[in-house]
């Protein structure tokens, strides 16, 4: 049992370790790269199993951008 949990350990690790790779990835992508273009790339790169991912990062920066608007908005 301790065997398994230490892998199912390693594998988590590795996981987060790659979700943050594509993160990363992502946001600098966006200095030069339109959304498409970035999920293009992020294809291109890590594989289409990671092409949600992005697309839900794009999403939630999207927000963010949104939500930093508002404040700002709501300070003049």
């Amino acid at each position: 049992m301790i065997k398994y949990i230490t892998l199912m350990e390693r594998k988590l690790n590795k996981l987060k370790d790659k979700m943050l790779e594509v993160e990363l990835f992502v946001g600098e992508q966006l200095q030069d790269l339109t959304n498409d273009q970035v999920i293009k790339a992020v294809d291109k790169k890590y594989g289409s199993y990671w092409v949600s991912f992005a697309e839900e990062l794009l999403h939630e920066f999207r927000e963010e951008i949104r939500a930093e608007k508002a404040v700002s908005w709501e300070e003049i």
